[in-house]
Order: structure tokens, then sequence, then C-alpha cells
């Protein structure tokens, strides 16, 4: 069962989401936990970008600041200057590409907003304030509420992973705070669970076999599996070796409901979509 919400308003465009989409991920930070992600040139960076386009991608994410366990909290100046530097190649190259921008310090949210990104994909978003839901709705952006605990820095500590009810818990903090936004006026909120984020390996698997329940939030839902620890660590590899154990956990999702797929790895994630929405349309007609 996917969203009621099939269509979202993005700057005045609509996207389609009938079909599930794919977001790209282009990571900024040298400090990212997925090396091959990584583009520390604007040539390194058009590059991937454009490849990325040819194999299918719809949303592109770029990430100035890692935020995988360990991960320090950079300045906001440098963030800022990762930010100018290459969003607006990237946008000028590719101007009919929908960009998100995976940050959650209002000052670099501003930033992103003047320099012309679509999207704002925050980490913190269960926990963020009305000034950030207000800039971001006022300037026509849509907006990825993500579940996590805590400040940057121990979302993935030990005391931020009790829970009640996994499932249960998450959804009712998610759609705290999607009123909290709503209160603001903003209306294109996309959900995002936080696989990975103040959650345990089970957590994770229990958010995934249980995906179906977030269509109560009636909002379209991202999912960001890819390559996590949840997905290495159960397959006994790493990060560079479990692009199947990957595109197992986005099938599950995407039966179960999901939007859009966060993913290094476009190409496979089309093919994911491909099979998943071919089967549902034959099952229709049966």
């Amino acid at each position: 069962m996917q969203s009621k919400e099939a269509t979202l308003c993005i700057r005045g465009r609509l996207l389609e989401l009938t079909r599930p989409k794919v977001m790209g991920i282009l990571n900024l930070s040298e400090d990212s936990f997925y090396q091959s992600s990584i583009s520390n040139t604007i040539d390194s960076a058009i590059g991937k970008v454009s490849i990325m386009i040819k194999e299918g991608m719809d949303i592109l994410d770029l990430g100035p600041m890692s935020s995988r366990p360990g991960a320090k909290l950079v300045p906001t100046d440098h963030e800022a200057g990762l930010i100018q530097k290459f969003l607006v190649p990237i946008k000028n190259a590719f101007p009919e590409l929908i960009t998100s921008l995976d940050v959650f310090r209002l000052e670099s949210i501003q930033i992103g907003i003047d320099l012309g990104v679509d999207i704002i994909n925050d980490i913190t978003g269960s926990h963020q304030c009305q000034d950030v839901f207000k800039s971001i709705h006022d300037a026509g952006l849509a907006y990825i509420l993500m579940h996590s605990r805590g400040a940057f820095g121990n979302f993935h500590h030990a005391d931020q992973k009790h829970y009640k009810h996994t499932s249960t818990d998450v959804i009712r903090e998610l759609a705290i705070a999607l009123d909290k936004a709503m209160q603001t006026g903003l209306q294109s909120i996309i959900i995002d669970p936080g696989f990975g984020f103040s959650k345990t390996i089970d957590q994770n698997f229990e958010l995934l076999g249980q995906l179906e329940c977030f269509c109560i939030l009636e909002r379209p839902l991202l999912v960001g599996l890819s390559r996590k620890s949840m997905i290495y660590t159960t397959c006994k590899s790493d990060q560079n070796q479990v692009l199947g154990g990957t595109l197992a956990a986005q099938t599950i999702a995407l039966i179960k409901g999901a939007n859009i797929l966060r993913t290094h790895d476009v190409k496979e994630a089309v093919q994911c979509i491909d099979i998943v929405e071919k089967m549902k349309s034959v099952q229709s007609g049966i």
C-alpha cells in the first residue's frame, strides 16, 4: 500500500509519485561512510550526476556533511562553502533536475534556498524547530522529515534506542513533528523512518517489516537503506560488498509502499522498481 499523497508540489512544480522515484546520493564530505559516493571536484560531481541521470535518477541528494556514527559536526561556514561550490554548477548544468540538500542547520538551509535547491532532507526532522519549517514553507520547497532522536553526535548512542514498540513509537514521534510542521503551513512533506538513526539492527528490520503502517501518516514515504550497517552487518560484509543485500531490502520496502528510494546505486534501484511495478500491474489485472 502506497501513500494517499501521489503528487508532491516543489517550487510550483508537481512531482508525480504514482511510480516510485529514485533519489541518487552525491556526498561532498570526505568523511562519508561509502567512498564511491564522494565527489571533491566540480568535474567529478558533474560526471557522476550525468551518469545517475542516464541511469534513471529522479532526484539528486547532496550531502555536505557526513552523519555516519562518529562523524564530527563541521563548522557552518565550511558546510556553506561546499553547498555554494557544488550546488550552483550542478543546477547550471542540469537545470531541470530536482535537487535535495541533506542539511539541518537553518543557516545551511537558507543558503540552499537562496541557491535554488528544491528539497531539504533533514535528519533532525522529528525534533526540528518551527523556524526551519516556516522558512521552507515560505520558499515553496518540499521537506523530508526524518525520524531520529537526540542531537548530532548522539543519534547513534544506546540511550536513544529504547522503544516500547519500535514502529508505533516512531510513527507517533513523526506524527507529532508532522503536525508541528503543518502548523506553519508546510504541506509538501515526505516521511523518512530514519533507518540507521537511533535504532538497533533488529529495530531497523522491525521497521522494514512493518513499513506499510507508515501509510497512516498520509505522506510520501522515503527509505534510505542503501549499504547501511543494518545491511552489511547482517550480511557479514562491508558497505562495499552489499549491493545484493541493499536491493533485497529496497525490494521489500517497495512492496510495502515506499515512494522514494534514496540510494548510491541508481541503475539497480530503477531495476528494483521495474520488477515490483510489473508484479503489481500483473496482479491488478488478475
